[in-house]
């Protein structure tokens, strides 16, 4: 506001109070990043991942779609943040070390995420559970509820959507393939999952396990000091 005159004291607490909630970020002491001021105007690079095939994708339906969702998951990962891809509904994230990238854009009612892998030691899905994992703990902290995660299934030039949590459910009721009309066959579930990040939680799930188990054993074992 030009006709307000802020004083030093003002501007901290306000920047203080929008910290807080996740909506900007201090880059250093001269430069505040605000998620929420960014161009209008999106980056062709998410044309290009939404068209790669090769690219994994997942989608978050919601009643309703706050942009801060998406402006939070700009200030929690900013170090990933590639700023020649950052606009006011999508951005792009990378790790350069992994050489792993994500695209996350706002949709109308729907966040969706593209991860792909430039590096064929890293996988793709591990990414995209990171990513998938932090819009959860957004949606958590501002009890704001995900109304369907969607898995993109790819096969051939063939996209189908596949509701993820369902797919969950059928698993854990013994059922190994889903019926795909659209690809006119029956599709492993393990297949579609993979795509998703779900192999990722399973294999980090079953690591923690096997620590805690390694320290009951150590416990037991009283020769060990």
């Amino acid at each position: 506001f030009p006709d307000i005159p802020y004083e030093w004291g003002d501007m901290n607490y306000i920047l203080d109070v929008v910290r807080k909630f996740s909506l900007s970020y201090q880059v250093d002491g001269n430069t505040e990043f605000f998620p929420m001021l960014c161009s209008a105007d999106s980056s062709p690079m998410a044309r290009e991942y939404a068209e790669d095939r090769h690219v994994l994708e997942f989608h978050m339906e919601f009643e309703h779609l706050p942009s801060n969702i998406l402006h939070r998951l700009m200030v929690e990962r900013y170090r990933e943040l590639d700023f020649d891809n950052v606009w006011l509904t999508g951005a792009r994230f990378c790790q350069k070390d992994t050489r792993l990238s994500a695209i996350a854009r706002k949709d109308g009612n729907r966040l969706k995420l593209y991860v792909r892998s430039d590096d064929p030691q890293h996988a793709a899905n591990t990414y995209l559970s990171v990513m998938a994992g932090t819009v959860k703990q957004i949606c958590d902290t501002l009890k704001l509820k995900i109304s369907k995660r969607l898995v993109i299934y790819k096969e051939d030039d063939k996209r189908v959507e596949f509701d993820y949590d369902d797919l969950l459910f059928e698993l854990e009721m013994g059922d190994t393939h889903k019926t795909c009309k659209e690809l006119r066959k029956r599709v492993p579930i393990a297949d579609i999952l993979k795509q998703s990040g779900h192999s990722a939680d399973k294999a980090q799930e079953e690591l923690v396990t096997d620590i805690v188990h390694f320290c009951e054993m150590l416990q037991d074992n009283n020769k060990i000091w």
